[in-house]
Order: C-alpha cells, then sequence, then structure tokens
C-alpha cells in the first residue's frame, strides 16, 4: 500500500494539537507517538510503529504494514436468511396491482420478491413483515412466492393464486327479494314473504339485469328471451349467507343447478327498510377465497300500485292498453311481469307473457301492441308483478369482477281481461 502524506495548514495543524495530536501525517517512521491512521479511517495506531489504520478495527498487531488482523468489517456475521410464513391475501389478478402482506422473519430492507418468477414492487418492511404489490402476469393458477436478502433466499411453493382478471365484467349476482300478494281474490290474500338468492358467475361483459325483460329501457317485449345471461360458477361450498339487522339468512346451495344458492321463504320482516345486508366469507375448498362483501343488499320500503285496483277485493278488469300506476319511489327502474292466463277445461294455461323496464317514474302505459292476442275465454286473466329494483354493486378482489346486488320489492296482484 502506497502512504501519501497528508500536510496540514497552520490553523488545523493548530487545532489538532489542541486535542493532543501532536502530528498529522501519515509515516511508517514510528517515533513513539499516537498516530491516527486517516487512510484506514478511524484505526487507532497504539503499537509504536505508525502503521497506518485498516478499515474502522483498532490496530494492536504491532505491524507496520498496515494490515489489520484484528476484528473488522469483514469480520462481522452474515445476516440471517429470510422465512416466509404466510402470504395474505394469498389470491389477486392476474392483472397485478394487488397489495400482498408476507408475514416471515429477517424480511429486511433491500429484499427480493417474486411471485411466479415475476419481480413484485416492495413498498415496505419491518423484518417480520413485508407489504408488496403483486406483479403482473400472463399465467392463472397458483404460483410460488419468492423473497431474497443477502442472507439468502426462502421460496413458499404454490403460495399465491392468479385469478383471470375480469375487471368491468360481471361475476356475480345476489338478490333480496320482498314479495306481498294484494288483493281479497286470492286463496291467501295476505301472503308475503322475503327471500335470497343468487351466487358467483363466470364474468361476463355487458351484463344488465333489466335488458332480461325488456330490450331497451321504457319498452315491453313479449315472450322476450334477451339480454346477456349469465352461467353459476361452482365455488365448492355448501351454502352462501347473507347478514344484516342482526339477522342471518342461510342460502344452501340448488339442488340442481351447481353454484346456485336459494334461501327458505322467510317472514318479510326480515329485511326491514333501509337495512343492509353483507355477503358472508364462503365455506369452502382452500382454492376458492373467503372474504366479505359489505353492503351488497338493501331492504327497501314497501309500496303499492294504485292502477289497476289489484288491491280491492275483486279484481279489476284491464283493456289491450291499460296504465300501471304506483307510489314511492327511490329505485333504479321498474319491472312488470304481465302473464296471460287462460282456463282449459277447468285447468289454467299459459298464453303469453309480457314484460316492461321503466323508470322509477310512477307510471307507464302497457301497449296494445305488446301482446300477441287478447282474451279467449271469459275467464282469461293476467297475473301483474310490479317490482321496484335498486341495484348495488362491489368488486369482488379474486379478479375484479363486479357482483350486482339487487334490492327487489314486489307486488303481485291479478286482473280480469275486458
Amino acid at each position: 500500500m502506497r502512504v501519501r502524506t497528508f500536510v496540514m495548514s497552520s490553523v488545523l495543524a493548530a487545532a489538532c494539537n489542541s486535542v493532543g495530536l501532536s502530528s498529522y501525517t501519515n509515516d511508517k517512521s514510528g517515533g513513539g507517538d499516537t498516530d491516527q491512521g486517516l487512510p484506514g479511517g478511524n484505526g487507532t495506531d497504539t503499537d509504536g510503529g505508525g502503521g497506518v489504520g485498516g478499515g474502522g478495527g483498532q490496530d494492536t498487531d504491532g505491524s507496520t504494514t498496515g494490515a489489520d488482523t484484528d476484528v473488522a468489517d469483514t469480520d462481522l456475521p452474515a445476516p440471517s436468511a429470510p422465512t416466509i410464513l404466510s402470504v395474505d391475501p394469498d389470491y389477486g389478478t392476474n392483472f397485478g396491482g394487488t397489495e400482498v402482506t408476507i408475514t416471515g422473519s429477517n424480511l429486511v430492507a433491500g429484499l427480493d420478491v417474486e411471485f411466479g418468477g415475476e419481480v413484485a414492487t416492495v413498498l415496505s418492511t419491518n423484518g417480520t413483515t413485508a407489504v408488496v404489490e403483486s406483479p403482473q402476469v400472463s399465467v392463472v393458477g397458483k404460483v410460488s412466492v419468492k423473497v431474497t436478502t443477502r442472507g439468502g433466499t426462502d421460496t413458499l411453493p404454490d403460495a399465491y393464486r392468479y385469478w383471470a382478471d375480469a375487471d368491468g365484467k360481471v361475476g356475480g349476482l345476489l338478490m333480496l327479494d320482498k314479495t306481498r300478494y294484494r288483493g281479497g281474490y286470492w286463496t291467501n290474500p295476505n301472503l308475503s314473504y322475503a327471500l335470497t338468492y343468487g351466487g358467483f358467475v363466470q364474468p361476463v361483459a355487458g351484463f344488465q339485469f333489466w335488458s332480461l325483460f325488456a330490450p331497451t329501457m321504457g319498452s315491453c317485449a313479449n315472450n322476450y328471451t334477451g339480454g346477456v345471461g349469465v352461467t353459476y360458477r361452482d365455488p365448492g361450498a355448501a351454502q352462501l349467507s347473507v347478514t344484516g339487522g342482526g339477522t342471518t339468512i342461510a342460502m344452501p346451495e340448488d339442488a340442481t343447478l351447481a353454484g346456485f344458492f336459494r334461501s327458505a321463504d322467510q317472514p318479510i320482516t326480515v329485511a326491514p327498510s333501509a337495512t343492509f345486508f353483507d355477503l358472508d366469507p364462503s365455506v369452502g375448498p382452500a382454492w376458492w377465497p373467503s372474504f366479505t362483501v359489505s353492503q351488497i343488499l338493501k331492504g327497501l320500503d314497501n309500496f303499492e300500485v294504485t292502477s289497476p285496483a289489484i288491491t280491492n277485493t275483486n279484481a279489476p278488469n284491464v283493456n289491450q292498453s291499460f296504465d300501471i300506476r304506483w307510489n314511492g319511489s327511490g329505485g333504479d327502474y321498474m319491472l312488470f311481469i304481465l302473464t296471460h292466463y287462460t282456463d282449459v277445461a277447468g285447468t289454467l294455461t299459459f298464453v303469453q307473457e309480457v314484460t316492461c323496464a321503466v323508470p322509477d317514474n310512477g307510471a307507464f302505459t302497457i301497449p296494445a301492441n305488446a301482446w300477441t292476442t287478447w282474451k279467449q275465454r271469459a275467464t282469461d286473466y293476467i297475473n301483474i308483478q310490479v317490482v321496484r329494483i335498486q341495484e348495488r354493486t362491489a368488486v369482488l378482489p379474486m379478479d375484479r369482477s363486479t357482483i350486482v346486488g339487487l334490492s327487489e320489492t314486489w307486488v303481485v296482484g291479478a286482473a280480469d281481461m275486458n
């Protein structure tokens, strides 16, 4: 090692002498004084040989070569390897950007994190946790999570599941119905009940619930089969449930349709007005994530149909074109389901069904051309169902699809055909 001589100004030299430093040069001459070895940093030479300080350690080896044989920075023990105990949440969309907390040990600043070989963005570390953003990937399914530090590497296999990104698509459909029969002409004129049903669906673009009833808002259709439908996907759970107002409503899976869940009929009082319901975490296999969807359903106010006069003791009569009027407000839209039946040899037989989707503005006229035929027999009548709909939405965390909650208040009556 070449030794450089550092010559101080007289002012600096005086300052050094004032704190007991008799000289401030790096030499190899010795001299019995206590030399401060600058090139090495902070090493203190006490060997009487004027050796150059090494790297911060105290030189007591008696050597004049400047090489340390004591404890220096490079002699510190290597840092411990990281460990991964858990990943939460352990799922997200392959678009990336999900905030994930990795729990373990030795998760220190400067670590690298990979999901399936792709580098994640590290947001923070504190030794026992590391918060990262999942990277975007092209695959779906389970991938390993890998953490690397100066101390080593740890990998947790199959620690994170990627779902195909479904942003902007509908991935769930959940309904809360409150139904009341009106009029004295029913076998049970005071029948009322509530129920919940629905489930998760294969993500679909362009779904609008009202479009299952009419081609455009403010129109009617006959025996309509249009609109974008849904296909239910099975989460592997035996039941779903919703909770609100201190009540939990269980929805067992339908025996004939996998992935579709339906409650038993409930008292209509189970869903009082303005009560919100959460979709509880599903209990299924490990591959299906469990999460809460908050306030996805809401109990709505009851309302009445004021025309036709379906609340009377006897069913009203209607012409081929007639008005439907109702009170109240607050829905996103109204649906009408008008089903024409005729009596054939004592048996009620379906003839046709007119469905309408209209704004919730209190009145709508059913056009005469909505019907393909009209009264066939003296006993022909129309079953009238008027529904106020309020929609709520939330984002499903595993794939960013939208779950639609439909709060529905139904009024059911009937009218004879003129």
